[in-house]
């Protein structure tokens, strides 16, 4: 399963907001490349699987989002592992916080 989130943040904040999402999340981040997650990322693994944190621009092959219904040049989250009820308090800590924007895709 892969429970997905909007970020409101630009790409060119990737790592500061990797910094805020670790202390809201309680996760050790690592920095990544790949032209399959759009260039730099950030990922962390978890006993319930992995967080990746990432740009929703897709540079293969043109430019075009991961996810349609947000925006090209933002962040997108992503859990993924376990069954949704695994995530509870990783989702609760998402919802809540104050320190950046967050919105639940589908």
């Amino acid at each position: 399963m892969i429970i997905k989130f909007g970020i409101k943040a630009k790409e060119r904040e990737l790592d500061s907001i990797a910094e805020i999402l670790a202390g809201v999340l309680k996760v050790k981040f690592e920095p990544h490349e790949s032209s399959f997650r759009g260039g730099e990322y950030w990922s962390a693994e978890v006993p319930k699987g992995e967080v990746f944190l990432q740009s929703n621009r897709d540079e293969l092959p043109e430019d075009d989002p991961f996810e349609s219904g947000w925006p090209i040049d933002e962040l997108i989250l992503y859990l993924a592992g376990e069954e949704d009820e695994f995530w509870q308090k990783e989702l609760h800590a998402l919802e809540t916080t104050k320190r950046i924007g967050v919105v639940r895709l589908k």
